[in-house]
């Protein structure tokens, strides 16, 4: 069997058709050399760190499916303080060894939309992947603290482009000859 993540330099991303990949490709260092560098951690808390968002929360030795888990309302800013042991916070009275705090499927027009941080939608794009007519508007954000994760599932709508702005994602993934050993499970995620 090949290799199943193949690793690629930013500068060979212009001659890359993704579209006609094969393969799960990792490009380190996309944010430093890409129209993103403008987005890091500390710049989406200072534009959103008071508005509120909703976030899931379980147990970190227990498997949740969506319907499992813990809802509360917060904000960027109280997840950071929270993950960094700063006071105050919306998850205070949860134990950071126990427990993990997620926001995720949140479309980034709904956190930041275009009226309000037009700044954030002029700097960023994704022409650098081969995508010039694709924006903020057509991102999804994820935004969690250790431990957090998302059940085993197939997205179904294609071609998918992750970028880790600050921490980093371990993935499990399964070859295509291995989906015989994986079973349909309806559970509720978008489009997946």
């Amino acid at each position: 069997m090949s290799k199943i993540v193949v690793e690629i330099e930013f500068s060979e991303l212009d001659s890359f058709d993704f579209p006609q990949a094969e393969h799960p490709y990792v490009v380190r260092d996309i944010l430093k050399k890409s129209s993103l560098k403008h987005l890091s951690l500390e710049n989406l808390v200072s534009l959103k760190g008071t508005e509120l968002v909703n976030f899931k929360i379980g147990f970190k030795r227990k498997y949740h499916d969506e319907k499992d888990c813990l809802y509360l309302d917060g904000t960027l800013k109280d997840l950071i303080n929270w993950s960094q042991g700063k006071l105050p916070s919306s998850f205070q009275s949860l134990n950071r060894n126990d427990f993990w705090v997620y926001a995720d499927y949140k479309n980034f027009c709904e956190l930041f939309p275009k009226n309000t941080y037009p700044e954030i939608h002029e700097q960023n794009d994704w022409s650098f992947i081969g995508y010039p007519d694709k924006r903020m508007d057509d991102t999804t954000i994820w935004i969690g603290t250790s431990g957090a994760y998302t059940p085993l599932h197939f997205d179904s709508y294609g071609i998918n482009f992750h970028t880790v702005i600050s921490g980093s994602k371990n993935w499990t993934l399964f070859p295509p000859e291995d989906s015989k050993y994986l079973y349909p499970k309806r559970i509720p995620y978008e489009e997946s």
